[in-house]
């Protein structure tokens, strides 16, 4: 039986011996070693100063070769029985005389010449000394002591420690025994009491509880559960019994609904609806007094009217279908029927009852025209917000463009600051750009989601590296938890996940002035393919009050909507950061206490990737790497983005040359070489779809790589790029570092040129 599966008691009474035995192991074992420790220094100390002596008082002896003299010295260790034999010899290793205890003279061990040292043997231990003269050195000093009574003493000691262990041993397991009863005794009571209500279904049974500890918290916490599953149990009881009445009563009344429908086929003229009778050849046979009065013209006899003639043909479908019933919508004078066709009579007669279906006809126009308009109102919106996105991203590139060329120039504290503020400014509203594209894209069901492999591990480091810098202004540390346990390659969409964990970690960082912002990542229901990762966000921010808690994730709303409030932002982060949550099949929710801060949980199913994705290393600005610069076409119709882009890819190291409109950039190819192209996507004379298009056309695999440089930036427009042969596609405003970027994955892999090899388009 494994320990897991042994009584409780059991593992008290183990769990307190074990603990206080290897308590007093460790501590025997650490006395037994320093008093060893100690007698041997001891030992070799007394031996250090008797042999200083010897040695001083040897000195003569040795300068005389008188032997006699030196076994005299030698004597004086008669009075120390631990002392085995001593000797010394002369500086060419003879021994000049030796010293034996009396017990020892037949069987004394022959000590071997040492200069010096301390040696010790199973039995014994030779301490050797260099005797010195002024002149230098005479011989040496060796000295046996016995470690024989050291170690019958040390014996000694162990034989008590291990009955001193044993006693303390026993007389912990008594108290063990005894005092585990506290612990175990209440538990034991509970298990019971769980057994009998698990074989009995007895609901009403509970537990005493006069405890103030934690055993007492998991009565009370036990009771209380009975008491719910007792009122849950009732509840359901009460619900089985009105159930079986509900059944009965709606039992009821289908069984009237059904006679209901059985007198009014029985009886045709009571029938609210129309209902005509023919014969197998559509010939009147009964018309009840609804349909004379709802249907204009009808004869008395015969089929010459429009309804009938439409009973013929539905006759025929109706035997060749050999179904009891077939229904069919028809119009007349106006208005719109249902029409129910079936045999009676043993099959000698058609019955058909008409339905007045008009309003509801009508209903259905109007919604049809409601829908286009809606699609045509989301249709223009698109359009709008294609057009709004452009005309916004085109000004904005001059500004964050111009800015950054502006900082990369020598200025006073006052214009770097100013310039600072200008770009950061440009940032923010660039940001609210985006959440509002982003926010309308969800919103029209025209955002979609890619699944591809990345390291999410990586991809949460660098959201705290990004975020960093901010998190210390608020002196607010920023710290990550994955545990190595944890899979890091999986397949999802990482853009929007990296959206969504830098909009929860900003808003932490935003919200708390100082303190704590930790993301906590783990991961449950783990297999083969799949995980359901949860990511925490949690602060130590101002809070959410409870009211407001519920509406965070609502469009445009604040935690403080007041007009003097504190933080800033437009209330849609939240808001597209659950929507993108969902959109990847997760959830988001949120916790909060004011003045103690908020916990945002993140739960997203993922695929788990088996290997890296081939990754593509951005390599530095193409112009460290070559011996020339980088012949660049720029093809862009507005000043101002000419000269942002102009600035930065000088900057970079390119040399530079301006075409107005995609019939320029085509002429100009004509008659120069370059590396690479920058198109703009809208233009007058010729856009870039088809001056892509054109060139591709007449220079196929020769043509540079055209990079799409447009401030377009909805779904699609990426894709209509790729489609016209572009390269790649990079959205304004324009930065340094993703010009930068762009130019090393797209020429980085070139040797240098010649100008006879560069590409031309001759």
């Amino acid at each position: 039986m494994s320990f897991r599966n042994i009584s409780i008691r059991k593992k008290l009474v183990f769990t307190i011996v074990a603990t206080s035995s290897i308590a007093l192991i460790l501590a025997g074992s650490a006395f037994i070693t320093y008093e060893f420790l100690t007698a041997r220094n001891r030992v070799v100390g007394e031996l250090e100063s008797q042999s200083r002596v010897i040695a001083q008082n040897s000195i003569s002896a040795l300068q005389f070769g008188d032997k006699d003299d030196a076994a005299a010295i030698l004597k004086g260790l008669k009075a120390n029985r631990d002392i085995i034999s001593a000797g010394i010899f002369s500086i060419d290793s003879a021994l000049m005389a030796r010293y034996l205890r009396s017990d020892s003279l037949g069987a004394a061990t022959v000590i071997p010449f040492q200069t010096g040292g301390v040696f010790q043997n199973e039995n014994d231990l030779v301490l050797y000394r260099e005797i010195q003269a002024v002149d230098g050195p005479l011989g040496v000093l060796y000295i046996q002591y016995d470690l024989r009574p050291t170690k019958a003493k040390f014996i000694k000691y162990l034989w008590i420690t291990a009955g001193v262990l044993l006693t303390s041993f026993l007389i912990s397991w008594l108290f063990s025994y005894r005092f585990q009863k506290l612990v175990s005794a209440p538990i034991l009571e509970l298990a019971h009491a769980v057994k009998k209500v698990s074989y009995e279904k007895d609901y009403d049974i509970r537990v005493a509880s006069n405890r103030a500890d934690e055993i007492g918290l998991l009565f009370d916490g036990f009771n209380e559960m009975l008491r719910e599953i007792k009122i849950r149990d009732d509840r359901l009881n009460q619900h089985r019994a009105n159930l079986e009445i509900e059944i009965e009563r709606r039992t009821a009344d289908l069984r009237k609904a059904k006679d209901e429908l059985v007198r009014l086929a029985s009886f045709p003229e009571m029938n609210p609806n129309p209902v005509i009778e023919t014969t197998l050849a559509g010939e009147i046979l009964y018309v009840n007094p609804t349909a004379r009065k709802q249907i204009a013209h009808l004869p008395e006899k015969g089929n010459d009217h429009p309804i009938l003639q439409n009973c013929v043909q539905h006759i025929e479908e109706l035997r060749q279908s050999k179904k009891k019933f077939l229904y069919y919508e028809i119009t007349y004078d106006g208005k719109f029927y249902q029409e129910q066709a079936g045999f009676v009579k043993g099959g000698e007669q058609v019955r058909f009852f008409l339905v007045d279906i008009t309003a509801r006809k009508q209903a259905e126009t109007e919604l049809r025209f409601a829908r286009d308009a809606a699609e045509g109102a989301s249709r223009a919106k698109s359009e709008f917000l294609a057009n709004m996105s452009h005309e916004l991203r085109t000004p904005m590139n001059g500004v964050m463009g111009m800015a950054q060329l502006l900082l990369s120039t020598d200025l006073s504290a006052d214009q770097k600051d100013f310039a600072e503020t200008i770009l950061n400014s440009s940032k923010a509203l660039l940001s609210i750009m985006n959440d509002i594209l982003d926010f309308s894209k969800i919103e029209a069901g025209k955002l979609e989601i890619e699944t591809v492999g990345f390291d999410f591990k990586r991809l949460l480091h660098e959201v705290v590296y990004l975020l960093g810098p901010r998190a210390e202004e608020n002196d607010v540390s920023l710290c990550l938890n994955y545990p190595e346990s944890l899979p890091a390659w999986v397949a999802a969409d990482s853009g929007r996940i990296r959206q969504v964990i830098m909009n929860l970690v900003g808003n932490a960082i935003k919200f708390s002035l100082h303190g704590n912002v930790d993301i906590r990542v783990t991961a449950e229901d783990i297999s083969g393919s799949d995980a359901l990762f949860s990511i925490e966000i949690s602060d130590t921010g101002v809070g959410i009050p409870a009211a407001k808690l519920s509406h965070i994730f609502e469009q445009f709303a604040q935690a403080d909507e007041s007009t003097t409030r504190k933080f800033g932002g437009t209330g849609l982060g939240l808001a597209i950061s659950k929507q993108l949550v969902e959109l990847m099949g997760g959830w988001i929710d949120a916790k909060s206490n004011i003045g103690k801060g908020s916990v945002f949980t993140v739960s997203l199913p993922l695929l788990l990737s088996s290997a890296e994705p081939e990754t593509v290393p951005v390599t530095d600005a193409p112009a460290a790497h070559n011996n020339r610069l980088w012949e660049i076409l720029v093809v862009e119709d507005n000043f101002v983005n000419q000269k942002v882009a102009s600035k930065m890819l000088k900057r970079i190291g390119c040399n530079i040359s301006l075409a107005n409109n995609g019939k320029e950039a085509v002429e100009i190819l004509e008659k120069n070489s370059f590396d690479l192209i920058f198109m703009d996507c809208q233009m007058p004379v010729m856009d870039g779809y088809e001056a892509t298009a054109a060139i591709i056309k007449a220079y196929s695999e020769a043509a540079p790589p055209i990079i799409a440089m447009t401030a377009n930036a909805l779904k699609g427009d990426r894709e209509k790029c790729l489609a016209v042969g572009m390269s790649d596609y990079i959205s304004k405003p324009l930065d340094i570092k993703s010009l930068d970027e762009i130019l090393g994955k797209w020429l980085k892999s070139q040797d240098v040129l010649t100008e006879n090899q560069k590409i031309t388009a001759l």
